[in-house]
């Protein structure tokens, strides 16, 4: 099930999800950007979780949600009923039916201030009902009217979910249309829409045709922008050269005073004018070659004693550190994602002793994961098919280095 959800943090949301509603009944809040795959993450984990006995509910967010719930259900209603009547009407057949009821209410940046309000009293009702509340960014900035810090504590997550990275996009239109898009077309596509697969997919059907390349999407190659480019870098390489050369010949040449020093020495070793000296009219001056001093060193052998055992007193023998091997983990089996660390706490202390090495680790976004820890990829699948013995399902991750 997981192969077919793009993106690993709506991978980590499927988990969170799944396991929620394994232990109780869910209230949950997601947006972000639209057709990134919010409402597939959730209708995935309730299909995978629900049995036949349930009653599965998805609506589009519109004034009349209450009426579209209770007729899903069997239930008349009036048009125009009220919040109360809809919550009596929903409980009665609560009490009566053995299963469990999902809610899933897409699109509900939609509705306005007071029918979002109204929607938050389904938290009232604690038994046999799992509702789940999806949207754009816009539903986060209408949370707060209905003043949803007083009723945080009764919802069980409120998550933004991120479109997918590249790879992930790139991998589903790989998988659905093989090579008639090109890698080029899809980096262009993923930039046009932000990383929506459902804006992705609507551009590609106004092109109407296969293979598609980055001409489709309006992309002209510049030809003026490379040439500028290396016209600018050629300058630059110029000037730094010229600036290396110059200053090189400014500090290695030599100076005015040091020529003048030399000139003065010269002019010192040459022989006063009109000297003649065995017929030369320049007699250079003789060298005097002195006669080396040889000095007599005395040795103290007491001292030289001395010194010595002051240097075997300096001397250690320190036995060095005997370190012993330690594994080095390279992949990381994640089994279940929390909202509370207690909870995945004892979650992992139940499989400790199967798995010693596992873990909880808690990430930005507030979650806890439980993990179990492995040498390498085969060690990591081994421990994901032992986990299978459990129902669970797994994700085996690469840990960057």
């Amino acid at each position: 099930m997981l192969s077919k959800i793009y993106g690993q943090q709506k991978k980590d949301i499927y988990l969170l999800i799944f396991n929620l509603l394994k232990d109780s009944n869910v209230f949950g809040i997601l947006y972000g950007k639209k057709g990134i795959g919010k409402k597939y993450v959730v209708t995935s984990a309730i299909n995978n979780l629900s049995s036949s006995f349930d009653k599965k509910i998805f609506i589009e967010a519109t004034p009349l949600w209450k009426n579209e719930i209770l007729s899903t259900l069997g239930i008349e209603a009036d048009a125009e009923i009220s919040k109360e009547e809809f919550l009596i009407k929903l409980i009665d057949f609560l009490e009566g039916f053995d299963g469990r009821v999902f809610i899933v209410i897409n699109n509900a940046q939609n509705l306005t201030e007071k029918e979002l309000s109204e929607l938050a009293h389904l938290l009232n009702i604690k038994e046999k009902l799992s509702v789940f509340v999806i949207g754009t960014s816009q539903l986060k900035e209408k949370l707060n009217p209905f003043k949803i810090g007083k009723i945080e504590g009764s919802i069980n997550f409120i998550l933004e979910v991120e479109p997918p990275e590249f790879e992930e996009f790139k991998k589903y239109f790989t998988d659905k249309y093989g090579s008639q898009i090109e890698e080029k077309a899809l980096k262009i596509l993923y930039k046009m829409t932000d990383g929506s697969i459902e804006e992705a997919e609507n551009t590609i059907l106004r092109i109407g045709k296969f293979p598609i390349e980055p001409k489709d999407l309006g992309y002209k190659p510049d030809f003026l922008k490379p040439v500028l480019l290396g016209v600018a870098i050629f300058t630059i390489i110029g000037v730094i050269s010229y600036g290396i050369y110059y200053g090189w010949s400014y500090f290695n040449s030599p100076k005015e005073e040091e020529i003048v020093e030399k000139i003065k020495k010269l002019d010192k070793k040459l022989p006063e004018e009109g000297i003649i000296t065995e017929g030369l009219p320049i007699k250079p001056k003789p060298k005097k070659h002195k006669k080396p001093v040889i000095k007599k060193i005395e040795f103290n052998e007491e001292d030289i004693i001395q010194e010595i055992n002051r240097q075997l007193d300096n001397l250690s023998f320190d036995i060095p550190e005997v370190k012993f091997y330690q594994p080095v983990y390279n992949y990381l089996v994640q089994v279940a994602a929390f909202r509370n660390f207690d909870n995945a706490k004892k979650f992992a202390d139940s499989l400790k002793k199967e798995f010693p090495d596992i873990t909880v680790i808690k990430t930005k976004k507030g979650l806890s994961l439980v993990v179990i820890k492995a040498e390498n990829k085969e060690k990591a699948v081994k421990i994901k098919n032992r986990l299978k013995k459990y129902k669970l399902s797994a994700v085996i991750k690469r840990i960057r280095k």
